[in-house]
């Protein structure tokens, strides 16, 4: 009997909705936007993003992070975002787009404050390929 991908990504999801106490559907749906963020980032600057890059797994971190305060109902206590929207447009612009599209998937509200790092996380991206 051979296991199939669809099988393996079935079982690790169930076994990081335990580690996480995520239900399964939320750990699926935080891997998606993962995944299209990271699509929707190499496509708006025509890189590649290197898997095990530091930067690609800042980024990773700070969405699951992001999802885990937003259920949380937890507020970033820093703002970065003048300092990034001034530093960083197209970063900050792509932060924003990325936080419209996840607003629209969860229906909720991602803060200001968020976006300004997000922005920050998709700038090391931007200059590490």
């Amino acid at each position: 009997y051979e296991i199939t991908d669809d099988e393996i990504g079935y079982i690790s999801l169930h076994i990081h909705a335990a580690l996480s106490s995520q239900p399964p559907g939320r750990s699926l749906q935080v891997a998606s936007i993962i995944h299209q963020t990271v699509i929707y980032v190499e496509e708006t600057f025509n890189i590649v993003i290197d898997e095990d890059s530091i930067a690609y797994i800042r980024l990773v971190n700070h969405i699951k992070f992001l999802m885990v305060r937003l259920d949380r109902k937890e507020d970033v206590q820093v703002s970065m975002t003048d300092y990034t929207k001034e530093k960083f447009p197209e970063s900050y612009a792509v932060a924003y787009r990325v936080a419209d599209y996840i607003e629209k998937l969860i229906l909720e509200k991602i803060s200001d404050e968020e976006v300004g790092y997000l922005a920050i996380h998709i700038e090391r991206i931007r200059h590490s390929v």
